[in-house]
């Protein structure tokens, strides 16, 4: 997993999966089904969680659909989020690239 993250975080999806379909040919773990870039490993118990479960269920009032302001909670917002929390309770340096709005 951290090999994964390490190399290809900066990957575009596709390649990012690519390369986490090659990571689970080449390994002995046992390794959740589907994709590894929709898990992650709970330290507590070393088992394998998807990252679905962790998106929050959210109710948009109609009238605030507009605004800039609203963020909705995806897989891809609360693995970043997650990993970004993580770095910085480290206090390590973190460099963040791509597209503006990504």
């Amino acid at each position: 997993l951290a090999v994964l993250w390490a190399v290809g975080g900066s990957l575009e999806l596709q390649k990012r999966e690519e390369l986490a379909g090659w990571i689970a040919q080449g390994t002995t773990v046992a390794l959740p089904s589907g994709s590894l870039i929709d898990y992650e490993v709970n330290i507590e118990d070393g088992e394998w969680v998807s990252w679905d479960r962790k998106v929050p269920a959210m109710e948009v009032e109609t009238h605030k659909v507009a605004s800039s302001d609203i963020l909705i909670a995806t897989v891809d917002t609360v693995r970043h989020e997650e990993l970004l929390v993580r770095w910085l309770k480290e206090h390590r340096p973190v460099l963040l690239c791509g597209p503006p709005g990504s």
